[in-house]
């Protein structure tokens, strides 16, 4: 589990590299599928598909990923994230 801008960032540095060789993302994400559910009073769960972009020197990918947030709102009437998860698909990235 990671916290903070600067962990949060460390964990997709490290979940982009193969084989040593970084690849680069291209954001924004595309959502191909979404679904929100009410949990309870103030509690969604928001989840889906997404795709984005890799490349890697002339490689270009497509990244097959998932997703999963539920947030709550506080009392001052704001949305808070509660969790958040997501990775690759089992399709994961593939040539464009």
């Amino acid at each position: 589990m990671r916290t903070g801008k600067d962990k949060i960032r460390e964990y997709f540095v490290g979940f982009l590299e193969t084989n040593y060789d970084t690849v680069v993302p291209n954001f924004p994400a595309t959502i191909a599928e979404g679904d929100i559910q009410q949990l309870g009073d103030g509690t969604v769960a928001y989840s889906g598909y997404y795709t984005f972009d890799l490349g890697k020197g002339s490689t270009n990918k497509v990244a097959n990923a998932k997703f999963t947030y539920i947030y709550r709102r506080g009392a001052d009437g704001k949305l808070k994230i509660l969790l958040h998860n997501s990775g690759f698909t089992p399709a994961g990235a593939v040539e464009k």
